[in-house]
């Protein structure tokens, strides 16, 4: 009994996957079921609508024993359920057609494809048509996206057909929802190497006449990541366009970083554009000796103090050849963390005095906290890296934990400002012990150099205030 529940258990599913499965009006040769297979295996967003002889709409000798398959799927910018949907988008398919011709003797391949009708179908993403090569007895057409059209190339394994990278640097040039194929374009050429740079090169004129978007152009090239992507990056610069020169930079800020473009890492130091980036080059890259005298020279005239802070931290590890941790940093933390109190951070209970004692307590804990910080106020004191221990200490002195945040002078306020006084006054205690003419050249760099007027005026305060002590 329970072997004639079961039979009839594996029999149901078998006859609905027959149901589900799109008719097929002849029987279909092993090349053809395994690329249906290799389709709805991998490619999930893709459902096989369709599968026909390809004599069924192309009355053609090439059409014997070629087949059609239809791939279809939803529109992603369809509305949901209930909302209005004035084109009918929950009612519309995106469409991909594969179609593939027997090979034969002399076939004239360029003929063919000018005889091949594809239906005209209204997509959300920009789809071409390609020829993308042979296997198993068949050449393979298809149109479709680009990330499509890659993917069947690629994991079908197909031998020759059409240059994709062609196809794959004019998508850069496409508008479509959400700049998709722009987007996909610019992750996906990287595979097609050196043979895709003419195209990308042609897209780009094309895009610079016409003054289109021309950022993402640049990316792929970076992404292609050879030494000839880099030399053509590396001759857009020189060409002195500035707009040209800031996308450049822009498209290597990023990883993957290109060894080959070493020159416009370090323009990017010179320029205090992306300096972060340019160090995690250089470290990658075992570049630090020679970019040292740019973070050098780069440390004299900081746009901003977190510039300051990332450019002498870098030239102390670049030097000293510690690229763990900073010493000096380190104590910033522990003085932090050490002036602490129940109350500081937003939530935590605060210990109110309701006596009159309140002001000799508050003196009286004031105390104990510099007691507590004072080997490490001691620490930066005697520390034989002096800049370091400026940076440190100013770190300190104009701490602001809304600046630190991811929206700099925005955030909630988390922190006391009783907390804050007294880091700060931690910063000043330091700084009062360091050499004063050391701290007043620093001062005066910022207060010059920075770009943000409040923390120009913010540094001009502090020299005053120091000056008064």
């Amino acid at each position: 009994m329970k072997m004639s529940v079961l039979l009839i258990l594996v029999l149901s599913v078998w006859m609905s996957g027959i149901s589900a499965a799109p008719p097929f009006s002849s029987p279909l040769p092993p090349q053809v079921r395994n690329t249906l297979r290799a389709i709805e295996n991998s490619m999930k967003v893709w459902t096989v609508a369709n599968v026909d002889p390809l004599t069924k709409t192309l009355r053609s000798p090439v059409a014997e024993g070629g087949w059609r398959i239809v791939l279809e799927r939803p529109f992603e910018t369809a509305p949901v359920e209930g909302l209005p949907d004035p084109l009918n988008k929950r009612a519309m398919k995106n469409n991909a057609e594969i179609v593939l011709l027997k090979n034969s003797p002399g076939m004239d391949l360029q003929s063919v494809r000018r005889q091949i009708l594809w239906k005209v179908v209204h997509n959300e993403l920009f789809t071409t048509i390609a020829y993308l090569g042979e296997r198993g007895g068949f050449h393979y057409f298809a149109k479709a996206d680009i990330v499509t059209l890659d993917w069947l190339k690629t994991h079908l394994r197909l031998a020759k057909g059409d240059n994709l990278g062609e196809v794959i640097a004019e998508a850069l040039n496409v508008e479509d929802e959400n700049n998709f194929s722009r987007k996909s374009a610019v992750s996906i050429i990287g595979h097609y190497g050196d043979a895709a740079i003419p195209f990308v090169k042609r897209a780009l004129g094309v895009a610079l006449a016409e003054h289109e978007e021309y950022r993402h152009h640049f990316v792929a090239l970076k992404n292609i990541g050879t030494a000839r992507a880099a030399q053509e990056l590396k001759a857009a610069f020189r060409a002195g366009n500035a707009d040209v020169q800031v996308a450049i930079l822009d498209a290597l800020s990023s990883p993957p970083y290109l060894k080959d473009a070493r020159e416009l890492y370090f323009q990017m130091v010179e320029r205090h554009y992306y300096i972060a980036s340019a160090i995690e080059a250089a470290i990658q890259f075992r570049w630090e000796k020679e970019m040292l005298p740019s973070l050098q020279r780069a440390s004299l005239r900081p746009i901003s103090f977190a510039e300051y802070v990332i450019v002498m931290t870098t030239i102390d590890q670049f030097v000293t050849g510690n690229k763990v941790n900073s010493p000096e940093l380190d104590c910033v933390e522990q003085i932090k963390i050490l002036l602490t109190r129940s109350g500081d951070i937003a939530g935590s209970p605060r210990i109110l005095s309701l006596s009159d004692k309140a002001s000799a307590l508050s003196v009286k804990l004031d105390s104990e906290d510099r007691k507590r910080v004072r080997p490490f106020e001691d620490a930066l004191v005697k520390s034989k890296n002096t800049g370091m221990a400026i940076v440190a200490a100013l770190a300190l002195a104009i701490y602001d934990p809304e600046l630190s945040g991811p929206t700099p002078g925005r955030g909630p306020q988390i922190l006391s400002r009783d907390y804050v006084r007294r880091v700060r006054l931690s910063g000043m205690r330091v700084l009062t012990r360091l050499d004063r003419s050391r701290v007043r050249e620093v001062l005066l760099n910022l207060k010059n150099s920075v770009e943000s007027e409040e923390e120009s005026n913010r540094f001009s305060s502090l020299a005053a205030r120091l000056s008064r002590l």
